[in-house]
């Protein structure tokens, strides 16, 4: 068996120098006020089970770590054909924009009668905004200098919607950038993640309010540096290139240009989908926007893919710009429970590799049923995997998984470490671990509902079963 096993703790590291403007965008790697690369969150609600497959993996990580970039879907497998256009991802009935109003979603066969505020011929071909759109979201440019946006993002993958809800407030005071971003995650009706973002005298703080834990970071250079930079910004309305709507495989068609209300409609078809069946673009048949004429805005999309189901979409719920923004109503404070990163760090007893593998080799001796057993962790989860044979009952499965947990929990409490310490390794501000169960074509997971400072395992919480996505290990 390959190795596994590995904790690790995530560091701020430059990301590939591309600016979002400049240079080409990858997907997994951009970052925003709404997506830092920071600690990722210790998740005590609903964490993320230690290993899928390496596609799910790809899925996962983008959609559940704080990235605003839609996830790779290279090797995603297509859905099933649908005879009819689903309600989809909940965005068919789409909020207008504040500030811009968005035209009816639905494109309508009947001719359309000419009003005052809506021009039916476009003032500029298919072409000629398909390159000016190219231009604005590949160039560099000036903060506004006040903003409110707020949108909601779905992407689905593997049969799951992933639901990202995100607001962005941002303004130039003397010369120096300010913003507050609030976001969460929402996969399958269930919101988690919720992140906080401060940046204020060139310091960027991240809050989690799950963990009640904050990162602190200076960030250098201009206003116009730190609004372009990749390691800070990327609101996907104002930065949509990760979506390569503009790319060359795809035909832009204008359906409706509102010149009084300052936004175009495009649909667009994907004019090469078989050319290279495992580019990141090959699964994406067609879609519709509508988008913002003077900023290049991105006020909604729908990418479908050859079935016609909605595999992607966006809407902007509110979009204030400059003068039309009142009231900021920015918070720049840290709440008082909140501990430093750092410190927590600091304060960690490092999880020794042997707590798990006499744990596992006892457990594997006990109960021939479990085949392998590995773990993975970052940032203070620890994330366990149990494998069994086919067959068996998953509720002796679960019985199995949470004896394994006890082995490990008095293992590690029982050592020079936390003997020392006079703490265990489920206390706060110390571990959260998940465990997971994989049984036939079923994955069962559970996780630690609240931290424990006697000694003994803490209470968990099962799951609902889900699909088993990765094979057996």
């Amino acid at each position: 068996m390959k190795e596994k096993n590995k904790m690790s703790r995530s560091e701020r590291k430059q990301k590939s120098p591309y600016k979002k403007w400049g240079y080409p965008f990858a997907g997994a790697a951009v970052l925003a006020i709404g997506a830092i690369t920071a600690y990722p969150m210790i998740h005590t609600d609903k964490p993320t089970t230690a290993t899928k497959s390496a596609y799910e993996n790809r899925v996962v990580s983008n959609l559940m770590q704080p990235i605003e970039a839609a996830p790779s879907n290279n090797a995603a497998p297509k859905p099933e054909p649908t005879t009819e256009k689903p309600a989809g991802s909940g965005q068919e009935n789409i909020s207008k924009p504040e500030g811009k109003t968005a035209p009816d979603k639905a494109v309508k066969e009947q001719p359309k009668k000419e009003t005052p505020d809506q021009t039916e011929a476009p003032s500029m071909t298919a072409d000629q905004w398909k390159n000016k759109f190219k231009e604005l979201w590949s160039s560099p440019r000036e903060p506004f200098e006040k903003l409110i946006l707020a949108y909601d993002k779905d992407t689905l993958a593997q049969g799951h919607h992933y639901l990202f809800q995100g607001e962005f407030k941002s303004e130039m005071k003397n010369g120096q950038l300010q913003a507050v971003s609030e976001y969460q995650h929402n996969k399958e009706g269930v919101m988690t993640n919720p992140s906080r973002l401060i940046l204020k005298d060139q310091t960027l703080l991240h809050l989690h309010p799950n963990i009640k834990k904050y990162d602190k970071q200076q960030v250098k250079g201009m206003a116009k540096q730190i609004y372009n930079s990749a390691d800070y910004f990327h609101p996907v309305p104002i930065f949509p290139g990760n979506y390569a709507l503009a790319n060359d495989n795809f035909h832009w068609t204008v359906v409706e240009n509102n010149e009084n209300e300052h936004w175009v409609k495009i649909t667009a078809k994907n004019t090469e989908p078989n050319k290279a069946p495992d580019a990141p673009f090959a699964y994406k048949d067609h879609f519709t926007a509508t988008i913002d004429t003077d900023n290049g805005i991105l006020l909604d999309l729908k990418m479908y893919d050859d079935h016609n189901q909605i595999i992607e979409s966006l809407n902007v719920t509110e979009l204030k710009i400059n003068d039309e923004v009142q009231n900021l109503d920015m918070d720049f404070t840290i709440p008082s429970d909140y501990m430093n990163m750092e410190d927590y760090w600091n304060n960690l007893v490092e999880f020794d590799d042997n707590w798990f593998g006499t744990a596992k080799q006892a457990i594997m001796k006990e109960y021939p049923v479990v085949e392998d057993a590995f773990y993975s962790g970052e940032d203070g989860n620890i994330s366990f995997v149990l494998s069994l044979k086919d067959g068996i009952d998953p509720e002796k499965g679960k019985a199995i998984a949470k004896e394994f947990m006890e082995k490990v929990t008095e293992n590690a409490n029982t050592s020079e470490g936390y003997q020392k310490r006079g703490i265990t390794i489920w206390s706060k501000n110390q571990y959260t671990f998940d465990v997971r169960i994989d049984v036939d074509q079923q994955s069962y997971d559970a996780y630690i509902t609240e931290h424990n400072d006697q000694t003994g395992l803490p209470p968990m919480k099962w799951n609902k079963p889900t699909k088993r996505l990765s094979p057996k290990i």
